[in-house]
């Protein structure tokens, strides 16, 4: 589509120095490339634009990615920063998660001199577009279709949680809530083998009918666990209790696991 739009129109072709296998170069110096996703592709270039077709594709949290969330941006920046050049990225919304969404939920309606969200409906950006059509395919599948013509991020898929609604029930500023005496503790943890995933600790109480996070640890791959379980048990007066708790809580799986098998068979 670039080629053509330089190529078919004589006021532009007239610019267009020569056709390379991966894009144009023009008379000024000036060479347009397209690359696919690639860590590498521009690498050391000087860039004075830089445009990411389907963001939202890019940095998919999937679990053999999440070390490389993002780093499919990240040769980007260098490469712009000769020229102060501007990175553009061009999607459909997805699923209120991922790098995507987050840049949408930080900068989208702020006033910020650095970063422009735009957030249209097709028929605002292109008026050609057949209305009827589109209202034919919002009716056929209005979550789908609704990204897709509409710009709308899915409600359909996702997190467990809506991540819109934890954002609103964050106290921002605040990182942890100091312990207090009477209040009843439980802690939650999602342990990780240090590869892939990452080691969570969560500590909550209950006021009335409100539950309230005090404390949430996250550390992030790679890292040995058995660091990670001295850390988060960094009293060593509570280890032995912890400890003990943990053989208990393995015990009891080792003969749940069993008696699953004994079923089974």
């Amino acid at each position: 589509m670039p080629k053509a739009i330089l190529i078919v129109f004589p006021m532009l072709s007239a610019l267009v120095a020569a056709d390379q296998a991966e894009g144009l170069d023009l008379i000024n110096g000036t060479e347009i490339r397209v690359y696919t996703n690639n860590i590498s592709a521009i690498r050391g270039a000087t860039c004075a634009l830089v445009i990411l077709d389907e963001w939202r594709l890019l940095c998919r949290r999937r679990q053999h990615q999440r070390q490389l969330r993002g780093k499919s941006i990240l040769p980007q920046f260098p490469s712009l920063a000769t020229l102060q050049g501007m990175l553009v990225g061009i999607s459909t919304p997805y699923k209120k998660s991922g790098l995507l969404y987050e840049k949408f939920a930080k900068h989208y309606g702020r006033n910020d001199p650095d970063v422009l969200v735009i957030q249209a409906p097709s028929l605002k950006l292109n008026p050609t577009l057949d209305a009827g059509f589109i209202a034919e395919q919002l009716e056929l599948d209005p979550e789908a279709n609704g990204a897709e013509w509409n710009a709308t991020w899915r409600s359909d898929i996702g997190s467990l949680v809506d991540p819109a609604v934890v954002q609103k029930l964050v106290a921002h500023g605040r990182h942890e809530l100091p312990p207090m005496h009477r209040a009843v503790y439980t802690a939650f943890t999602d342990p990780s083998g240090g590869s892939a995933d990452s080691f969570t600790l969560s500590i909550c109480h209950r006021e009335k009918d409100v539950a309230i996070v005090d404390l949430i640890r996250e550390v992030r791959p790679p890292f040995s666990p058995e660091n990670v379980v001295e850390e988060i048990f960094a009293d060593p007066e509570t280890i032995p209790l912890c400890l003990s708790l943990w053989r208990q809580i393995c015990r009891t799986l080792a003969r749940r696991t069993i008696c699953e098998a004994r079923h089974q068979v």
